[in-house]
């Protein structure tokens, strides 16, 4: 059975809300919504926006849930990706250790990218699916200084 292409997207939220439920606590997440939606939804919709104002790439098969250009359900999901994201922070401090966590991340998104591209749901004009790495690692990078930023100050009080 072939699923439709207007499917995955959805299909796709409701896989990486699986594994927030099933892996962050429930304060962990309600501590970390907020934080989440502004690094992954919110990033995640400007940066579509940019890309397809810049002709790099855009989505297709994206309506009826479609917010600006990019599937609303792909937004959400870069949401559940930073909560996941946060939660396995690792607590070692070895000077290694937080790239290869970064890295990781950043080739999860660009797998992510090219199966979207090889399933026919992301046209690329001006962009090539390794691109994502040095974009995904810089974006992941950026929320980790800005939520040890916050955990510095009283988190509780956020």
């Amino acid at each position: 059975m072939e699923l439709s292409n207007r499917l995955y997207y959805p299909v796709f939220a409701l896989v990486m809300l699986f594994f927030v439920l099933a892996f962050v606590p429930r304060k962990e997440l309600q501590r970390t919504f907020w934080f989440s939606l502004l690094w992954g939804t919110g990033l995640d919709t400007i940066l579509v926006m940019l890309f397809k104002a810049l002709n790099l790439y855009h989505y297709i098969h994206a309506e009826p849930f479609e917010l600006w250009g990019s599937p609303f359900f792909i937004n959400l999901s870069w949401a559940a990706a930073v909560m996941l994201f946060l939660h396995f922070l690792p607590a070692r401090k070895e000077w290694y250790v937080l790239p290869l966590y970064l890295s990781s991340y950043a080739w999860l998104g660009v797998y992510i990218g090219v199966f979207l591209t090889k399933a026919g749901l992301i046209v690329e004009t001006h962009w090539r699916g390794i691109y994502r790495f040095p974009l995904v690692y810089g974006c992941f990078y950026l929320c980790y200084k800005h939520y040890q930023h916050l955990k510095k100050k009283d988190w509780n009080s956020l």
